[in-house]
């Protein structure tokens, strides 16, 4: 069966450093390149990538065809860099692209078939292992594994499929291999009877899968920007003001700069939460399955070379302090996941007295749904707060020092 790449060319002039600051939804839509502003030789990456997912085409011929469209376009290396990483006529740079998009697109694959709740039934967890040697393999995926709350097994790293850790250890956001550039490390799967063994899971437990990632917009595979409005309207709400289109190129102003000094969004000239929400909501699960995954110690949110944040035990005797009845904390727990991608991708932070305040809105069905994650100096979740359809408070909270603006610096 052909592979169908729900991906869609996005060229852009951005770097790696700029285009890894656009949300995981944008960046798992897009097919784009750093530095890369043409968006015919994006085309033929998207169509080598496909065939050689079908078996089609080699990478040799992927190459070829890469090249040929690079010379059609008029493309020329930066000055000085002919025939090195940053070439895009380089075998290196051509590999490094066929590579990491082809193992992307059977790791979301595999996700999308894992996330069947029969396969996770049986299949529940899995393992973090060398399946590609390197000649000089990166020394840091125990450390890394640990900073994004994963736990060792007997030296071993495991997790449930369902975890947080995954997306932890990416450095692109996403919950399935490749987690890094050129890296090594893939996924086995773990059984039920060996992850009940492990003490992840008990026999009466059954997880709840994630809704798959990609929104509709993903299924239009056209070449011209032009011709997708609905990518385009996404793209500047998670760009803002600095972006926009020149006929089918995206063109990317330089990161926001987010003001330090204490004021309000309404003062920086801010809009709505809603005008970048564009990530679809996470699952709603069971309390039992958020009480095991607090104590489990994985319950944590965070992206390479930022904060952690974790959610421990102390958050559910906080509403039991402020006298929340056990309905109302079990809502509470419904919501963890949506909770963890606040902290691992949040649309602003803001520091104020109270704490550091986590901001993100989702949208399904067409309506919002709010999220705002409250944690103390330590990186201790203090509580988390849906925000419904609450949308005066929840601009109350961005107020004080903001930290951090998505796709701002």
């Amino acid at each position: 069966m052909p592979y169908d790449l729900p991906r869609i060319p996005l060229p852009t002039s951005a770097s790696s450093a700029e285009l890894a600051a656009l949300p995981a939804a944008i960046r798992r839509q897009a097919l784009f390149s750093a530095r890369l502003s043409r968006v015919e030789p994006l085309v033929e990456i998207g169509r080598s990538i496909k065939g050689i997912l079908d078996g089609e085409r080699s990478m040799s011929e992927a190459r070829r065809d890469i090249r040929r469209a690079l010379d059609a376009a008029g493309y020329e290396p930066p000055a000085g860099e002919a025939g090195t990483l940053k070439d895009h006529r380089s075998r290196r740079r051509l590999d490094l692209i066929l590579q990491q998009n082809t193992r992307n697109a059977r790791g979301y694959g595999k996700y999308a078939a894992d996330m069947d709740q029969d396969v996770l039934d049986m299949w529940p967890a899995q393992e973090l292992v060398r399946i590609m040697a390197r000649r000089v393999p990166r020394t840091t995926w125990r450390q890394r594994w640990r900073e994004a709350g994963g736990q060792l097994y007997g030296g071993r790293m495991i997790a449930l499929k369902t975890s947080p850790v995954w997306v932890n250890l990416s450095r692109f956001g996403n919950p399935w291999p490749p987690y890094d550039y050129g890296s090594g490390m893939g996924v086995m799967d773990i059984g039920r009877a060996e992850a009940e063994r492990l003490g992840l899971l008990t026999p009466e437990q059954h997880l709840t899968p994630e809704p798959l990632p990609y929104p509709e917009v993903a299924e239009a595979r056209l070449p011209g920007l032009e011709e997708m409005p609905e990518l385009q309207a996404a793209v500047l709400k998670a760009f803002g003001p600095g972006a926009r289109f020149e006929g089918d190129t995206l063109s990317l102003a330089p990161p926001v700069q987010v003001p330090l000094p204490h004021t309000s969004a309404a003062e920086l000239g801010y809009e709505a939460l809603r005008d970048t929400a564009v990530t679809p909501l996470p699952a709603i699960v069971p309390p039992q399955e958020a009480r095991a995954l607090i104590a489990s110690g994985e319950a944590v949110g965070t992206a390479p070379g930022r904060e952690t944040v974790s959610i421990g035990p102390e958050v559910e005797q906080h509403w039991h302090d402020k006298g929340y009845s056990e309905a109302m904390i079990d809502a509470r727990l419904h919501r963890i996941r949506h909770a963890l991608a606040a902290i691992q991708e949040p649309q602003e932070v803001w520091e104020r007295p109270d704490g550091t305040w986590y901001l993100k809105e989702f949208e399904t069905e067409g309506k919002p749904v709010r999220i705002l994650v409250q944690a103390d100096p330590e990186g201790k979740v203090i509580t988390w707060i849906p925000g419904g359809s609450r949308a005066r408070y929840a601009e109350s909270k961005r107020k004080g020092t903001l930290l951090r603006k998505e796709g701002a610096s």
